[in-house]
């Protein structure tokens, strides 16, 4: 008999385990939903390979123009070489690729004359105003082939 009661009480008590796994779980709070953000700006893809190479090259000009400007021209702020690259940086949007290739080719060109010219010499002088038409040319050139 005692057996058959042990029985019983381990019968009965196995499916209160079983019952209790079948309730449902508390629910928890649930968090409100963060506030709409603004719509982005739709990325821009990367540039043409036809037109990056003459923005490259015209963002290298305006980097050495610039450090030519601080070194030659020191009084001229701010410095209009270095506005005209934010400008042009600013009309690539939001497009983080083509950005950083423009001001990494800003900073080569600025870099590369910095290593060269430690004081404004004459050389200095004549590279400037070559880099000043060379920079026109690659303006003008981009204007006409991709407009304004």
């Amino acid at each position: 008999m005692k057996r058959r009661a042990l029985a019983l009480l381990l019968v009965a008590l196995l499916p209160v385990p079983a019952m209790a796994q079948q309730q449902p779980a508390p629910q928890t709070q649930r968090r409100a939903a963060p506030p709409p953000q603004p719509p982005k700006e739709p990325v821009r893809p990367t540039l043409p390979a036809e037109y990056e190479k003459p923005m490259l090259e015209l963002s290298e000009t305006l980097g050495s123009l610039a450090f030519l400007t601080t070194l030659c021209r020191p009084e001229e702020r701010p410095n209009p070489w270095q506005k005209r690259m934010e400008t042009l940086v600013e009309s690539e949007g939001n497009a983080q690729g083509n950005r950083e290739r423009l001001m990494g080719a800003y900073n080569a060109g600025f870099s590369s004359f910095s290593t060269t010219y430690r004081q404004c010499t004459d050389a200095a002088r004549a590279a400037r105003s070559i880099l000043v038409r060379e920079a026109s040319r690659l303006a003008r050139a981009l204007e006409q082939r991709y407009g304004g």
